[in-house]
């Protein structure tokens, strides 16, 4: 994440000024346009989005049946993951509905999972 971090904040320098920011561009998800310095986002919130990557990951991983070895692993993990954003979610967007950069990042994370998740 931190290698991420650092090939954005190198991009960020030569991309347009800070205030010229989207919200809704990835890039204004990682930096934080009032201060171009990387957002620190709680905890819960970097979890569900670790969990919506790895749902999307193993959702991509090939295997030949559900059967053999490889396709209960992946299928363990896809529970794993997408069943744990499936149930934070919900109630972290109740618990940061007050904050509009978190509220965004929320959104962008069921997006990408697949959303809505109500």
């Amino acid at each position: 994440m931190h290698a991420l971090l650092l090939t954005i904040m190198l991009f960020a320098s030569d991309a347009a000024p800070a205030d010229a920011c989207n919200p809704a561009e990835a890039l204004c998800e990682v930096i934080d346009p009032a201060t171009g310095q990387p957002r620190d986002w709680p905890d819960d919130v970097d979890a569900v989005e670790g969990d919506a990557f790895g749902c999307i990951h193993f959702g991509g991983e090939p295997y030949e049946s559900a059967e053999d070895e490889r396709g209960r692993y992946v299928i363990a993990q896809m529970k794993k993951h997408c069943g744990a954003v499936a149930r934070a979610l919900p109630g972290l967007k109740r618990k940061y509905r007050g904050d509009p950069a978190i509220t965004a990042r929320l959104a962008n994370i069921e997006a990408w999972y697949g959303g809505p998740i109500d």
